[in-house]
């Protein structure tokens, strides 16, 4: 009974965070997924897509996916404003990974148990509770993301991997499936088939199931792509051959090896990014041929080959971050003592304020001057102060905005009686805000108590309708 409440509070948790989560974590998540949807649906038109599309670099699984799901409920006439699919496609994203995450908790435990694991801290319930409600977990399972998606992906073949009855076929599938949503995800596929065969000693017969399957997925990813590109493409090595071959990632930064590390303490949140570092720390060094360690540090170790380094790399794996916290603490005496106790109550305790705050964090605040000038038909010419609201440096916003709107650059010189502004600045917030001739249109999401934290010169959008009497 305890567990199914559970289930439910999970639920609850990651579709308020797909409802008031608007917007987009990374440019990739947004120029990489959302537009090339757009394309499908005729709003984004291909010249404004970013020069990955010229390159056929990415692949059209994830758009083709989310674009069959909306198709039915645009021929009913439903979700027809962008605001509404996109809070469908998190939704979409927030479910399979809750289903996913607390699945896989259930099938991980029960394997846990059946291999000898001595549990001493944690029950079944407890390891559930730990294992679904890291404060991260619900925030990124809602992204329209790749790395979600190859998470989501990974998730359900280790489901079927810790299942006591193994589905070989379906490991194979998901496995495939989560290269094909993030190519980097290739090289855990594979070392994790080579561990199977020789380390956990998997038959021969059915490692062929698995690879039978990925190879299946890597046909469904060239016939998407066909359609996609409209000529028979293969972008895993278009992929490779544009960022490694010709040296085009190095263009995005470089960044020394030790600065995942860096990013993993400090986006983990300091303190409990320390539980995080010690766990990754005592299955690489200490569980070298355990699964995880195989998983996470084969994904870790090709992204600080690479120039450019982003925690958001890692994403795909950070699911698993949980199960090995749990296992650590199970392992290591010293986490038993009374001061590390109390320190772990205070940790679990910081976790679930940071999971309350993770649900209202609004990634893309400057979405909201394109939602308000969606639900405002009558807004068709805009003026903008700072940056520009629709077109950011990997290219225009089409999927955000469902009518031609037309942004001038604000100059102080504007002759009509009634015209529409946007800041981005909290100091010309503050300015327009305080004029008796505006009207507030558009301000973030606690924006009153933001204001009182942030200076003049701090990001905050907002949108006006002025007179010029």
């Amino acid at each position: 009974m305890k567990t199914r409440y559970l289930f439910y509070f999970i639920m609850v948790i990651h579709i308020l965070t797909a409802i008031l989560s608007h917007g987009f974590y990374q440019y990739d998540e947004q120029y990489q997924i959302l537009e090339f949807l757009g394309f499908l649906q005729g709003k984004t038109p291909s010249i404004d897509l970013t020069w990955e599309y010229d390159k056929q670099m990415r692949g059209w699984l994830q758009p083709y996916f989310y674009y069959v799901l909306l198709k039915p409920f645009d021929l009913a006439g439903l979700l027809q404003q962008s605001t509404s699919q996109a809070i469908f496609l998190r939704l979409i994203g927030a479910l399979l990974g809750a289903v996913s995450q607390f699945y896989l908790s259930i099938a991980f435990f029960k394997y846990l148990k059946r291999v000898g694991f001595k549990f001493k801290i944690f029950n079944e319930f407890t390891f559930l509770m730990v294992a679904n409600l890291a404060w991260y977990l619900p925030f990124l399972h809602t992204r329209t993301s790749s790395e979600n998606f190859a998470g989501i992906s990974l998730a359900f073949a280790l489901i079927y991997f810790l299942n006591e009855k193994k589905n070989h076929f379906l490991i194979g599938l998901f496995c495939g499936l989560s290269f094909l949503f993030r190519y980097q995800m290739g090289i855990v596929v594979a070392l994790f088939w080579f561990w199977q065969w020789g380390i956990n000693r998997e038959t021969t017969k059915n490692l062929f199931v698995q690879a039978g399957a990925i190879i299946l997925c890597f046909i469904l990813g060239i016939a998407v792509d066909y359609i996609g590109y409209g000529e028979f493409s293969y972008s895993p090595w278009n992929y490779f051959y544009e960022n490694l071959v010709l040296g085009k990632q190095a263009g995005y930064g470089h960044a020394p090896w030790w600065k995942m590390i860096e990013y993993i303490f400090l986006k983990g949140i300091p303190p409990l990014s320390l539980y995080i570092l010690a766990a990754i720390f005592f299955f690489w060094f200490r569980k070298t041929k355990h699964f995880l360690s195989i998983i996470t540090f084969s994904l870790f170790f090709i992204h600080i080959l690479a120039s450019g380094k982003h925690i958001r790399f890692l994403f795909p794996v950070s699911f698993l971050i949980p199960f090995m916290i749990m296992m650590l603490l199970e392992e290591i005496p010293l986490f038993k003592k009374r001061a590390m106790v109390l320190f772990g109550k205070v940790m679990l305790f910081l976790n679930g304020v940071l999971l309350f705050a993770m649900v209202f964090k609004l990634p893309g605040k400057d979405l909201g001057v394109l939602r308000t000038l969606n639900s405002h038909q009558n807004i068709n010419e805009v003026y903008y102060l700072g940056e520009h609201p629709f077109i950011k440096t990997p290219g225009p916003l089409n999927f955000y905005l469902d009518k031609k709107v037309r942004f001038i650059r604000f100059n102080q010189n504007v002759t009509q009686e009634s015209y529409y502004l946007s800041v981005d600045r909290l100091k010309d917030f503050k300015t327009y805000e305080s004029k008796a001739n505006c009207e507030v249109l558009y301000k973030p999401r606690f924006s009153s108590l933001l204001i009182n934290f942030k200076k003049d010169k701090n990001r905050h959008w907002g949108l006006f309708k002025c007179s010029s009497s």
